[in-house]
């Protein structure tokens, strides 16, 4: 299962809202017959990162990104 989007406001964290709420979504994913969740999470969300670990859930792949506002094309350049 991939999890598109798990948010909590910020006023709600802490009291055990969102780790309920994550439990019931693995409960409910593996009676379902799914095998694994996947999602993705900004590499600057600390909170939410450590949030995961403590469900278990570990890195297996890393996105790069660049922004290209500021990147001038060169003629020619085929290094890409």
């Amino acid at each position: 299962m991939f999890v598109t989007s798990f948010y909590l406001s910020p006023k709600y964290r802490g009291g055990g809202i969102g780790s309920e709420a994550f439990t019931l979504l693995m409960e409910m994913a593996k009676a379902e017959g799914f095998e694994k969740i996947v999602l993705s999470v900004d590499s600057t969300n600390t909170y939410a990162i450590e949030f995961y670990k403590k469900f278990g859930l570990r890195t297996e792949m890393m996105y790069m990104s660049k922004l290209l506002k500021d990147v001038k094309a060169a003629a020619g350049d085929e290094s890409c």
